[in-house]
């Protein structure tokens, strides 16, 4: 049973690393997306009000992509196996297989918990960025369907952000 626990404690931290190097990829990918996306609409030829517009949703893209790469950062991240170094100190102890898997056992433990705290706020950025993509997207789309009358874009968005900073957080 003790060997099923640390056999499972292993595989646990395999999973983990394989889930953080695919979502790191993931994360590179839209990187690359989105900037791809803010280029484009930087190039494409507009004048008047949609202008601004544009560049609006090409800065966001740029930020969402500065999110995904954050998500993307290197850490300190616990993979599966060791050095048999850390065996020495029980070998010397002369202790039992048992007690040297209880052990290894528990050091897994610690480290999928901390791999799963690393993951949660690399999560939490690339969800950032996803909802920055969208806003960005909106905000373009809207820039292109949106008639804002004779004051322009430029006093639409300082009413939508005076609206915002009147808006408590709750």
């Amino acid at each position: 049973m003790i060997k099923e626990a640390y056999r499972l404690s292993e595989l646990s931290l395999h999973w983990q690393f394989t889930a953080a190097i695919a979502a790191d990829q993931r994360a590179m990918r839209l990187a690359g997306m989105y900037v791809a996306v803010a280029a484009l609409l930087l190039a494409v030829p507009n004048e008047g009000d949609t202008k601004g517009m544009f560049f609006l949703a090409a800065a966001g893209l740029a930020c969402a992509a500065c999110l995904a790469v954050m998500s993307a950062l290197p850490q300190l991240f616990h993979a599966p196996g060791g050095s048999s170094s850390i065996l020495e100190e029980d070998i010397e102890e002369d202790k039992s297989e048992d007690e040297i898997l209880i052990e290894l056992s528990k050091y897994n433990d610690q480290h999928i918990k901390l791999n799963g705290k690393k993951r949660k706020s690399s999560n939490y950025r690339m969800k950032c960025s996803f909802v920055m993509a969208g806003f960005s997207l909106f905000v373009m789309l809207i820039g292109q369907v949106v008639d804002v009358g004779d004051g322009g874009w430029d006093s639409a968005f300082r009413a939508v952000l005076t609206q915002l900073a009147s808006t408590p957080y709750r």
